[in-house]
């Protein structure tokens, strides 16, 4: 059984490495995404590590939930969910780099060869500009994009629909609720970018036609 458990964590990892490896994701010095180390060839190291990490899945970053400024019912009237005032869970681990001034680099535990060095000036996510459309630095306002980290369950569809049609319903496969929230990995799979599937970046499903969000919500 041991045995077993340990060759179905190795194909995980595999999986994993091999959706990471080459994408935007990707901080090695063998990476395309932009953020190149100057040295470093581990592709994990940047999330993920073996050993004393900060938080689970094996989290290889610090975080900090302060200073945040989230969507919620201040900002939309029609949202029904109770929306912490800063992100949990694996969307808290998102923002550890993708608050825009998180350093790409600075992780818990280095490898043998010690900090990772990168050029300065691409060494956090608001260091680089990019099209609206497609821009990873969010910052700590997070007031203008889709609330995260609210428990949504049939309590929530049944409060939603008190004011008149049902418009939600909980998500189905592939998209997932973590620990029965909706959260950044709901709806973005952080290991597979999507690029040979029409997925970018990093959907859990393709949208065409609206399909991600459809799965939710009722329109």
């Amino acid at each position: 059984m041991l045995v077993l458990i340990i060759g179905a964590s190795i194909l995980i990892v595999g999986i994993a490495y091999a959706g990471v490896s080459g994408s935007k994701h990707d901080f090695s010095i063998g990476g395309t995404s932009g953020f190149q180390a100057d040295t470093e060839t581990e592709v994990c190291i940047f999330c993920h590590t073996p050993h004393g990490a900060s938080d689970v899945p094996l989290w290889n970053k610090t975080t900090n939930s302060t200073g945040y400024t989230m969507y919620n019912s201040t900002v939309s009237s029609t949202l029904d969910a109770t929306v912490p005032t800063a992100p949990t869970g694996v969307s808290l681990l998102c923002m550890s780099c993708h608050d825009g001034v998180s350093a790409i680099n600075v992780v818990v535990n280095y490898g043998p060869n010690g900090p990772i060095s990168m050029p300065a000036a691409s060494d956090q996510l608001g260091d680089l500009s990019y099209p609206p459309s497609r821009n990873p630095n969010l910052t700590k306002d997070l007031s203008n994009d889709h609330p995260v980290s609210f428990i949504f369950d049939t309590n929530l569809i049944t409060l939603d629909a008190a004011g008149g049609p049902a418009q939600l319903k909980l998500p189905v496969a592939p998209l997932k609720l973590f620990v029965g929230k909706l959260e950044c990995a709901t709806c973005h799979d952080p290991h597979e970018e999507g690029k040979s599937t029409g997925t970018t970046p990093f959907l859990r499903m393709s949208n065409a036609g609206s399909d991600m969000c459809l799965t939710c919500h009722i329109k």
